[in-house]
């Protein structure tokens, strides 16, 4: 018997792939016995930390779930678990592999903007730009630099001082 237990211990661990915490596949687990516990009265969410802490259960840095954590990780688990049952009424997967084939956080850096949005590199066709023109180009850049900066920062935009 313990070794099945093991088995399942470690299936469970290849089919989720990490990348969520103790408390967040703990409440993927028992779902539905606390979205029918909830139903019926409020969350008292100090006394479930106290418990989750007793249990072993972590948050995402590996340290007792505090209430505010327990609370967004609920949130996020309602929201996983609604998204896996529709990926898999659509697909026919598991719920579990649906939960593992999303990604905890997304790293990806966003795209580069279009060609036509970007200005003309400096140096494209020296030829064609003649000493003055880059000038001014990079004249008018910085003053775009300039606004862009003063904008985003709420602030007015400062007086440029010439050198």
């Amino acid at each position: 018997m313990r070794q099945q237990n093991d088995l399942k211990s470690v299936l469970k661990l290849v089919e989720r792939g990490g990348g969520r915490s103790t408390l967040f596949y703990w409440m993927v687990d028992h779902h539905d016995q606390l979205m029918r516990a909830w139903s019926t009265q409020s969350v008292r969410w100090a006394p479930l930390c106290a418990r989750f802490q007793e249990l072993g259960l972590t948050d995402g840095k590996g340290t007792p779930p505090s209430v505010h954590c327990a609370m967004v990780t609920w949130r996020k688990v309602r929201r996983a678990v609604q998204k896996a049952r529709t990926e898999m009424a659509s697909a026919k997967k598991s719920p579990a592999r649906a939960l593992a084939q999303r990604p905890a956080r997304s790293t990806a850096t966003p795209p580069p903007p279009p060609p036509s949005s970007r200005p003309p590199s400096p140096g494209a066709d020296p030829a064609a730009e003649t000493e003055a023109e880059a000038e001014a180009r990079a004249e008018a850049n910085i003053e775009r630099m300039l606004r862009t900066v003063a904008e985003r920062s709420g602030r007015a935009r400062p007086d440029r001082r010439t050198s």
